[in-house]
């Protein structure tokens, strides 16, 4: 069975290229997929949340594209790292976290605060909001950490090794 989801502007990017993201052509005015691809692209089975996700992708655009930007092309790798033998993030390791960012945005319609690369290797995403920080690394092996502090309390309520997209508790940790 195939679904249209109607788009309403042609800014919306074909570049964002990572297999959990919707790709639409500037010129075709909407996008033909299957109900399976949609609940790929939307982490979720309703098919009326697939077009609320979509239209919520497209009145944060620029904002999306500003994560895919400080994720593929702006991350700095300070130069002593690569001195001492360290990997900076490769391209498996970006495209995961910018999977991470796409889900917890349509979880929790918030974006990383921070991004940037780490020392292990990896990829580190900072959320806050509230007085809690979700923190995320995402290293080159594709192995996913995730931290959820009190910043208040200052003590972390959640730490756990993240399977896949798993961040449901991750995301309840720093929703509670």
């Amino acid at each position: 069975m195939i679904a249209t989801i109607p788009l309403y502007d042609a800014q919306i990017e074909t570049a964002i290229n990572t297999p959990s993201f919707y790709e639409v052509s500037a010129h075709v005015p909407a996008k033909l997929v299957s109900f399976d691809q949609l609940q790929d692209l939307t982490f979720h089975s309703d098919p009326s949340l697939a077009y609320r996700n979509i239209a919520l992708a497209y009145d944060h655009r620029a904002e999306i594209a500003a994560v895919k930007s400080s994720i593929f092309e702006d991350l700095i790798f300070p130069d002593r790292w690569l001195s001492e033998g360290i990997a900076s993030p490769n391209l498996a390791s970006k495209k995961k976290s910018f999977e991470i960012c796409q889900f917890i945005f349509f979880q929790r319609k918030i974006f990383p605060s921070k991004i940037a690369s780490t020392k292990e290797e990896g990829i580190y995403l900072s959320y806050i909001a509230d007085n809690k920080s979700l923190i995320i690394e995402v290293y080159n092996n594709l192995e996913v950490a995730a931290i959820v502090t009190n910043n208040e309390k200052k003590i972390i309520e959640y730490s756990e090794d993240i399977y896949g997209l798993q961040l449901v508790d991750a995301i309840k940790a720093f929703n509670s």
